[in-house]
């Protein structure tokens, strides 16, 4: 470390006691209490404080006569100390006067301090940079796995399903599900669930299809939640006499139709549930 020794005519000296407070207020108090002996302004100068047995010896110098040092020294300290100061407890006291310090300190320290904020904020980048690609690709990789797995579902879906009979049909995850409920109420058996019960309700089904409605049947599905039939006719009119026909039914209840009109013909389901019949009325 390189330093200079300013003459003791450039600086200014003074005998101060002791402050009682620490920290930046004793800082403070010790400048107030040494600007009152200063013949210029205290804006002018750079102060430096050392500690002398139970006394502050304070030392002040012109900013002007430290700017020419802050280039090329790391510390600015007087020759010495004036000879009205007692230095006997400490003759290098003056040494401990370094006046590049604060806003004056050396330009080398400064730059020091620039390139260790400039390195700490290039580590810091690159640690959030790597960071964010090692995210990015846990997230790319969570997502080519969750399209794998949707890919397989999708799939098991296509084989144990029937096609949709529109776009606007029930998700896959909910029709497997209504399947699934049907095949176990079934193997498990309800009161309208005999294989006897079946055969009469195809045959009523198939005995009562009208003739003119040119339906061409693609599924009859006879559960115990009762009959759902899908079937494709030439237009609406003719889907529209297969409707007309089912909700007159007597023995069955036309719950929901959905009619899906395709290019070159039209798409219906129907749902159709049981009556209950409510029995007579008990007389007295």
């Amino acid at each position: 470390m390189k330093t200079v020794e300013i003459p003791i005519e450039q600086c200014m000296f003074a005998e101060l006691p002791e402050p009682t407070s620490r920290g930046r207020i004793r800082q403070q108090e010790l400048m107030y209490a040494f600007e009152a002996q200063l013949p210029i302004s205290i804006d002018q100068v750079q102060m430096a404080f050392a500690k002398l047995g139970h006394r502050i010896i304070g030392c002040a110098c012109p900013k002007s006569q430290l700017q020419q040092h802050r280039a090329v020294c790391d510390a600015a300290v007087p020759t010495g100390l004036p000879d009205w100061i007692d230095t006997t407890a400490n003759l290098e006291v003056h040494k401990q006067l370094n006046l590049l310090v604060g806003e004056m300190r050396p330009i080398s320290q400064i730059r020091r301090s620039e390139r260790t904020m400039k390195s700490t904020c290039f580590v810091l980048i690159t640690a959030a940079a790597l960071f964010y690609i090692g995210a990015m690709r846990r997230t790319h990789a969570l997502n080519r796995e969750s399209a794998q797995v949707q890919s397989r579902i999708s799939e098991m879906y296509e084989r144990v399903l029937p096609q949709a009979p529109s776009i606007n049909a029930q998700p896959d995850s909910i029709r497997f599900a209504t399947r699934m409920n049907q095949l176990k109420a079934t193997r498990t058996g309800t009161e309208n669930g005999s294989p006897q019960e079946n055969i009469r309700e195809l045959a009523w089904m198939l005995s009562d299809w009208p003739d003119a409605s040119k339906a061409q049947v693609r599924s009859i599905v006879l559960d115990p939640t009762g009959l759902r039939i899908e079937a494709s006719l030439p237009d609406n009119e003719h889907a529209s006499t297969l409707i007309q026909h089912f909700g007159k039914a007597t023995d069955w209840k036309l719950q929901s139709q959905q009619v899906s009109a395709q290019p070159d013909r039209v798409d219906l389901s129907m749902q159709l549930s049981h009556l209950v019949k409510e029995p007579d009325d008990a007389t007295e």
